[in-house]
């Protein structure tokens, strides 16, 4: 839930379910920063919003070379 706050999304649950109000477009995700505390899906997950929105810094993004070592040499050759 943090890291889609953190896009400016908003989200909440209720019970088992799970909403979020997105914001129409990737383009309108406000520039973020998140700790991903070690979790590699994290850091790919906020990685691949900051590029497609206005940008991020990931603290514990090295985490991410325990399951993808070429992962942001992968995604800096999509832009």
């Amino acid at each position: 839930m943090q890291l889609v706050r953190s896009l400016g999304c908003r989200v909440w649950h209720e019970g088992d379910d799970f909403f979020v109000k997105g914001l129409a477009s990737a383009r309108h995700f406000a520039p973020f920063e998140i700790d991903a505390h070690l979790d590699h899906r994290m850091v790919m997950a906020a990685a691949v919003a900051g590029s497609a929105g206005q940008g991020c810094v990931i603290g514990g993004a090295a985490t991410v070379s325990s399951s993808y070592p070429g992962f942001f040499e992968d995604l800096a050759s999509l832009s």
